[in-house]
């Protein structure tokens, strides 16, 4: 049995000279290349780590998942629990570009409330400011679907 590396999260703290004053002190968490199958004791790491930074706002910055996916119903868990800590903004990666799974994803995306933004933006407001969170499609997302 294939033992599953520790979960080390990176914590940066990042100073933005034009940050609206209202957002000083604002926590937003980075997920990226998860590639999840299903469920592993890594998200159940991931989730405990995002419970403990109380972020703000929680962004997926793409590759979900990947050719290994079956089945993202089974993700529902993990995004329904990951909304429950913050909001939840996603784009795609041209890894979740796999043909049978795309309208999947978004529907699981949907269920669970997490806002998916393909070449979309929306205002995010925290405390008295406010930033536009912009999501632009992986132009390999495209190539993947033809």
């Amino acid at each position: 049995m294939k033992k599953t590396k520790a979960l080390q999260p990176q914590v940066a703290r990042i100073a933005v000279p034009s940050l609206p004053a209202g957002m000083e002190g604002a926590r937003f968490l980075l997920l990226s290349d998860l590639h999840m199958h299903g469920p592993a004791p890594v998200f159940d790491e991931l989730l405990s780590f995002a419970r403990a930074a109380t972020p703000n706002c929680i962004l997926c910055c793409g590759d979900v998942i990947d050719e290994g996916t079956r089945d993202v119903g089974v993700l529902r868990p993990f995004f329904a629990a990951l909304r429950q800590v913050a909001p939840v903004v996603a784009v795609n990666g041209n890894n979740d570009a796999q043909p049978r799974l795309v309208a999947a994803l978004r529907g699981v995306y949907a269920a669970c409330g997490v806002t998916l933004l393909e070449d979309d933006e929306r205002l995010f407001c925290v405390g008295g400011g406010a930033v536009r969170l912009v999501g632009m499609q992986d132009p390999a997302f495209y190539a993947k679907r033809l």
